[in-house]
């Protein structure tokens, strides 16, 4: 009767150890079900790329992604609070320079209405509010694409036309070509 639970024990912690295997981490399940959707969609070099950069988490590096036609698929998000008289202006530079476009649209974006709180330090010149106090107003959020050769050019035009002594804007890489 001993030998008998004996063996059953022994092969349930085989089976156990069989298991704790073949058991993936969901890391390791996300990158092997993005690497078989690029398989299937043919992007060339990403799993490559994916496999260099130690998976799914590691791809914000420089490299750019590319489709099969060979185009740069680098796009980010840039997002800059502005007050709302400057958002027209803000926008129709950030279009004019190649930002802002999505397929066959131009002057795609995203704009609404945000609460901002500052207080300017000793030496700034501020826009609004005074040195020394905590300042709070409603302010413009305005959102949109802008592939990665233009970015640099955007931000110093954006930079020109804003009226803020340190305007915040955000650039913000996206990863969309993975999935599409």
């Amino acid at each position: 009767m001993k030998k008998g639970i004996q063996k059953r024990r022994k092969r349930g912690s085989q089976q156990t150890d069989d298991r704790n295997e073949n058991q993936e981490s969901p890391s390791e399940r996300a990158s092997k079900t993005v690497g078989s959707l690029m398989e299937r969609k043919n992007l060339q070099g990403t799993r490559s790329l994916m496999e260099r950069r130690g998976g799914l988490s590691g791809m914000r590096g420089k490299e750019e992604l590319r489709s099969p036609q060979g185009k740069a698929q680098a796009l980010f998000k840039i997002e800059v609070y502005l007050p709302e008289a400057f958002l027209e202006a803000i926008l129709e530079a950030s279009n004019e320079l190649g930002a802002c476009h999505v397929g066959l649209y131009d002057r795609v974006a995203s704009y609404y209405e945000v609460g901002g709180t500052w207080r300017p330090l000793e030496g700034a010149s501020p826009y609004d509010g005074a040195v020394g106090q905590i300042s709070q107003a409603r302010e413009m959020k305005l959102e949109f694409r802008c592939e990665g050769k233009y970015v640099r050019r955007v931000l110093r035009k954006i930079k020109e036309i804003h009226p803020y002594e340190e305007p915040l804007i955000n650039v913000v890489r996206l990863d969309n070509g993975l999935f599409e």
